[in-house]
């Protein structure tokens, strides 16, 4: 019996652990395209990230209570660009998109606000980066004058929720360990998964595959390593000793 229970808690534990380690995604809800007509059709793919509290919405059809002409500018940070390189390039550029919010008096003078966007529409948070993928806009142009690296101004190449991939901003801090999602349900564990998916797609500005440990550790970083592994074995073996200290003074007392 008790060798069964124990068996019991193993087997718990082992679909927990692989539980964490395998991520599964609501595949139901799929774009109009596939995976493959995305990075075939759109004009631009490039990775960046939308500049917090950087849109601005307009109306061109003067008529806030519809909210039909309804559009907002937003500055995209470009990181990198897998595709379109000959039109855009790294630095800011301005991302048109359908719907927006509106700040204004109304008769009275109070403040009113004014919010219209799509049925669907792709959202994407400041806080993170993500892989765009866009076109060149022809909605109106935006009456604010802001200044871009990019004089081309675009927008989203599919206006749908999932039409974008989401690099994880919680996820692993390191350059090429970033979770990356989205999409028909792509999922990778990181940068460098991703990396080589895109492999597959002719014409794709993908980063060369880095070579591990390719320069070898200054001898001073090396020292450094021993000298805090040292100290930190040594506060381990301190700490021991005075729990153990403790343990027979409590033992005395018993």
């Amino acid at each position: 019996m008790k060798k069964i229970y124990l068996l019991s808690i193993l087997m718990v534990l082992c679909h927990t652990i692989f539980a964490q380690n395998v991520r599964t995604r609501d595949r139901s809800k799929q774009l109009s395209l596939t995976n493959e007509q995305m990075f075939e059709q759109a004009d631009f793919i490039f990775e960046g990230r939308l500049i917090h509290k950087s849109w601005k919405t307009y109306d061109t059809a003067d008529n806030v209570l519809s909210g039909e002409g309804f559009f907002t500018s937003k500055i995209i940070e470009v990181k990198h660009v897998f595709k379109g390189g000959d039109k855009i390039k790294n630095g800011t550029i301005e991302l048109i998109t359908k719907g927006g919010v509106i700040y204004q008096k109304d008769e009275e003078g109070l403040p009113q606000r004014y919010r219209h966007f799509p049925p669907e529409f792709v959202d994407v948070a400041t806080s993170s980066d993500a892989v765009f993928f866009c076109k060149v806009s022809t909605f109106p142009k935006s009456p604010y004058k802001r200044e871009f690296d990019n004089e081309v101004s675009v927008s989203y190449f599919l206006n749908e929720e999932k039409a974008l991939l989401k690099i994880d901003a919680n996820s692993f801090p390191m350059k090429y360990q970033r979770h990356v999602m989205g999409l028909n349900g792509l999922d990778f564990r990181n940068k460098r998964a991703f990396y080589e998916y895109l492999r597959q797609f002719k014409g794709l500005n993908v980063p060369k595959r880095e070579k591990i440990n390719q320069k070898p550790c200054p001898k001073e970083k090396i020292e450094e390593q021993k000298r805090l592994h040292k100290a930190f074995m040594e506060k381990q073996d301190k700490m021991r000793k005075v729990g153990e200290a403790n343990r027979q003074k409590q033992l005395k007392k018993d």
